[in-house]
């Protein structure tokens, strides 16, 4: 996971692309490892601090809460009950080093997009400079 997301990061340095989403991080790597209590790698911790030091991922995280149901596949078999174990698991360790956590309740896929977008638009024009002399 961490080589794909180190990859990903790669790709999109050089992108002219204004506004890039990654849906997974480093920092979401590290709380499945200590969920699952498996062996914490120097590897791993090198590529969260350093994820965190370059200021790589917006310091605004959007949070995407949960739907109140998990739907098994191939890559997922978790519970709903596991799946609410990681969410708090991710939001604790996200807020511990220092990341806004932006909310996305249970809605249709159309109103969460409408919903980051709205945020997004709304960030993009308080960072503007006022235009007015």
């Amino acid at each position: 996971m961490y080589k794909l997301i180190s990859k990903r990061q790669l790709e999109v340095q050089n992108s002219s692309a204004p506004i890039v989403f990654f849906d997974r991080g480093h920092l979401d790597g590290l709380s499945y490892i200590l969920l699952q209590k498996r062996k914490l790698y120097p590897y791993v911790i090198d590529c969260v601090q350093n994820s965190i030091d370059t200021y790589y991922f917006n310091r605004r995280v959007f949070f995407i809460d949960s739907l109140g149901f998990v739907v098994p596949g191939l890559a997922r078999n978790e519970s709903l009950q596991d799946s609410l174990q990681k969410a708090a698991c991710l939001e604790q360790n996200y807020r511990a080093l220092g990341y806004e956590l932006i909310h996305i309740p249970p809605a249709s896929i159309e109103e969460r997009v409408k919903m980051v977008l709205d945020y997004i638009t709304k960030w993009r024009e308080d960072k503007a400079p006022d235009s007015r002399a």
